[in-house]
This record gives C-alpha cells, structure tokens and sequence, in this order.
C-alpha cells in the first residue's frame, strides 16, 4: 500500500539558508523531511541568463499542507521570486507511516 505525498521544490543560495527553511519546516510539521543539496541553477532573470549556484530543497509533505507551505515561503524565502514547483508522488508503506506521523 502507497501513500499519496507531494515534492515540492525550491532553491536558495546557500546551505545556511538551506537549513534554516529545512528546520522552520520540520519545526512547524509543514514538512517530513527536506533534503538539500548544492548545484547549479542556469535561468533567464531580469533579461539576463544566469548561472548561479544554488541549494535546492526538496520538500516531502501532503496536499493539505501546500497552503500553509506556500504562506510559510511568502514570509521567510529571502528571494523575491521563489521558485515553488509541486511533484505528486507515491511513499512506499513504512515511509508513508512515518510521513503519517511527522504531519499530524
């Protein structure tokens, strides 16, 4: 049996800022878990490509809680754009379980 759970995406420019949403997240049960890792981001900004380097999250949590996540980002992201994409996905059982546990 699978868990419906949804990945949502953004970045930041450095592990600081990374870890500082990651436990706001964890703290406020928006998020399970947030993973994130360091890389390069090539986008088109202001009429100008950049390439930056950049920290993605990835946000594991539930449908319901997109709201409160989205709130949450409009508050405490530092850019003025963050980058917010969702990604519908399915846990395997025992991690769904967990996830349960973690968002309630």
């Amino acid at each position: 049996m699978s868990t419906s759970i949804v990945l949502v995406l953004t970045s930041v420019s450095n592990q600081q800022e990374a870890q500082t949403l990651a436990d706001s997240l964890i703290k406020e049960h928006l998020a399970a878990c947030v993973q994130y890792t360091a890389g390069t981001s090539c986008y088109r900004w202001r009429d100008e490509i950049r390439h930056d380097q950049e920290v993605m999250l990835q946000i594991k949590t539930y449908r319901d809680k997109i709201p409160a996540i989205q709130a949450f980002m409009d508050i405490h992201h530092p850019y003025e754009l963050p980058e917010f994409v969702m990604l519908d996905g399915e846990a395997g059982a025992f991690y769904g379980k967990w996830m349960r546990g973690e968002l309630t």
